[in-house]
C-alpha cells in the first residue's frame, strides 16, 4: 500500500485518526483555547507518522517537530528548571513512564504532568532534570523494558515515577490474557498467521506486496474497531484469548501483570541504585473498589484526584486538560517532593 501500486487501508487509517483525534479537541474544557486546532494537526501527524516495528516495545518515541508537541527519539519535551543552580551543583534526575496520559495528549509540551512538577519543584527549590518517557498506548510492561533500554545505555535516575491504570484494563477488554501483553497484540499475531498461510506457496514477482496488503486490511486494528472485521471468537493467538472473559477474570489479569511489572521495576531500579514510585491513574467514570482496594502493594491511588469535576477536567475518559495535568501533578508532587526535597538537601529519608 505505501508504494502507491496498489489501493490499501491507509485513507481509512487517517480518517479514523483524524476523527478520533478531532473528537477528543473539541470536547468543552479545551475546545476554545487558541492553540487547540494547531494541537490536533500536529497530534493527528505526530500519531499517523512513522511505523518502525521496535522488539519488546512494539512502537517507541520517534523524533517530531511542531509549535506545541515536540519529541526527540527518547522522550517528550518538557518544561526543565530554570532556576540557577550553585557552580558544579546538578539537579536530580527524575523519569517518568506511562501511557498517553503522562505523555500528555490534549496538553501542550511545557503542561504535561512531568512539566507541572517541574514547576513545583522549582517553586519548592528542589532542582530536578524531568524526563517524560510516556507514550500513547503503553502499558506498564513495555514501561519496565523501555526502563531497561535506558538504563543499559547508561542513563542514570534519582527517581522513577510510573503512572498507569487505564491501560491495563483496556488491555484486557480487547485481547484478554493471563501474560504480559500489549494493545494490538492480538491484530499482529493474526496478520503474522495470515502472512504466513498466504506464503505457503512461492509468491510471484508482485503477489508479496499484495498479500501483505491483504492481510493488514483484513486484520487492521482500525478495521476491528470499526466493526469491519470479525476475528473467531473462540481463536487464541500467541497466548491472546478470544474467549469471552468476565470483567472479574479481566480485572485479575490486569493487577495480576501489573503488579509483576511494578515488582520487577522496582528490582530494576534498585540495582542502579535508584527507586521506583507508582501512581493509579483516574479515569472519568471512575474506579469500582474491587480494582483500587487491591492495587499491588506500593501502589498509591490518586484516582480520586478529580472526583466531581469530571465535565470541567476530562476531555474524553482518560485524558484531561492541562489544569487536569496540574492537578495530578500537585498531588504526585506531595509524594515524591518530600522525598526529592531531602535528597537534593543531601539528608536520609
Amino acid at each position: 500500500a505505501a508504494t502507491g501500486l496498489r489501493d490499501g487501508p491507509r485513507g481509512d487509517t487517517r480518517r479514523y485518526v483524524e476523527a478520533a483525534v478531532t473528537t477528543t479537541m473539541a470536547a468543552p474544557p479545551i475546545a476554545d483555547e487558541p492553540w487547540a486546532p494547531a494541537y490536533r494537526d500536529a497530534l493527528i501527524d505526530y500519531q499517523l507518522g512513522g511505523g518502525t516495528y521496535t522488539p519488546f516495545l512494539v512502537r517507541a518515541p520517534r523524533a517530531f517537530a511542531s509549535e506545541y508537541l515536540n519529541t526527540s527519539d527518547e522522550e517528550r519535551r518538557s518544561y526543565g528548571y530554570e532556576a540557577p543552580l550553585p557552580p558544579g551543583e546538578q539537579p536530580l534526575r527524575v523519569g517518568f513512564f506511562g501511557g498517553s496520559t503522562m505523555f500528555g495528549v490534549g496538553q501542550r509540551d511545557e503542561h504535561t504532568i512531568p512539566s507541572e512538577i517541574a514547576r513545583l519543584a522549582e517553586e519548592a527549590g528542589v532542582p530536578i532534570e524531568v524526563h517524560n518517557y510516556g507514550l500513547p498506548g503503553w502499558v506498564s510492561w513495555q514501561e519496565l523494558q523501555y526502563l531497561e533500554r535506558l538504563l543499559a545505555a547508561g542513563e542514570e535516575y534519582d527517581l522513577v515515577v510510573f503512572y498507569d491504570g487505564f491501560n491495563e484494563l483496556l488491555v484486557q477488554g480487547t485481547g484478554y490474557s493471563a501474560d504480559p501483553t500489549h494493545l494490538g497484540a492480538d491484530v499482529m499475531s493474526g496478520m503474522a498467521a495470515d502472512y504466513h498461510d498466504l506464503h505457503e506457496v512461492e509468491p510471484g514477482l508482485t503477489d508479496g506486496l499484495a498479500d501483505l496488503a491483504d492481510t493488514y486490511r483484513r486484520n487492521s486494528g482500525v478495521a476491528l474497531l470499526l466493526g469491519k472485521a470479525d476475528p473467531d471468537p473462540g481463536a487464541a493467538q500467541g497466548g491472546i484469548q478470544h474467549a469471552a472473559a468476565t470483567p472479574e477474570d479481566q480485572a485479575a489479569a490486569a493487577l495480576d501483570v501489573y503488579g509483576r511489572a511494578t515488582d520487577l521495576v522496582r528490582a530494576l531500579a534498585r540495582e542502579h541504585g535508584t527507586e521506583a514510585r507508582f501512581f493509579w491513574q483516574p479515569q472519568r467514570s471512575g474506579w469500582p473498589p474491587s480494582i483500587t482496594d487491591h492495587l499491588p502493594e506500593g501502589v498509591i491511588d490518586v484516582s480520586h484526584v478529580l472526583d466531581g469535576q469530571e465535565d470541567d477536567r476530562y476531555i474524553d475518559e482518560v485524558h484531561t486538560d492541562e489544569e487536569g495535568a496540574r492537578l495530578m501533578a500537585e498531588s504526585i508532587w506531595a509524594e515524591i517532593g518530600p522525598e526529592l526535597a531531602a535528597r537534593a538537601s543531601g539528608a536520609e529519608d
